[in-house]
């Protein structure tokens, strides 16, 4: 199911005034967030707990100054979706929606380790690296850390690490 997006004038007149790189950011943001509708979060996206509607969503850009990081969005259920430029870069916005999940799935291993009640120099004494390793993947720069160190950081927070390598439809475990 698709989610259409629907932006208010104010935000209309918002992304028209991005420079190109955080309109690859927005772009990236709300693709993600019309295929994966009101159910996405940080880092992508913020619940507005205010609001008198119940699908508002604040946008969040990264990298951008704070009264540049964020638009409102409305979300319903419906087919009809109308782009606010008309077009962009395709395979530029693909490559920012690949870093915001790897930086998406970084953010979840901050959240089990916060839940956990540990800092970054706390899980980085535990296991032997430093605090500086910690937030790198935390922030996702997990594929120039070693498989080692990942796989010891998910096991300081109680987890268990596959390594799987895909060729086309076949899937092999390998660690």
């Amino acid at each position: 199911m698709g989610w259409s997006i629907f932006l208010t004038k104010q935000v209309l007149n918002w992304v028209g005034s991005l420079d190109d790189v955080m309109f690859d950011h927005y772009e990236a943001a709300r693709q993600e967030l019309e295929a994966r509708g009101p159910g996405l979060g940080r880092p992508w996206v913020d619940s507005l707990r205010a609001s008198r509607q119940s699908n508002m969503k604040e946008l969040r850009i990264p990298g951008a100054n704070a009264h540049r990081r964020t638009g409102l969005m409305e979300l319903y259920e419906t087919s009809q979706s109308v782009h606010p430029r008309g077009g962009y870069d395709k395979s530029r916005v693909a490559a920012v929606r690949k870093k915001m999940r790897s930086v998406e799935r970084a953010y979840r291993l901050a959240e089990l380790r916060e839940a956990q009640q540990l800092n970054q120099t706390e899980l980085g004494n535990k296991i032997g690296i430093g605090q500086r390793t910690v937030s790198k993947i935390e922030h996702g720069e997990i594929e120039r850390s070693r498989i080692e160190t990942i796989r010891k950081y998910v096991e300081a927070l109680g987890g268990e690490i596959q390594v799987v390598a895909r060729f086309g439809d076949e899937a092999y475990t390998i660690a």
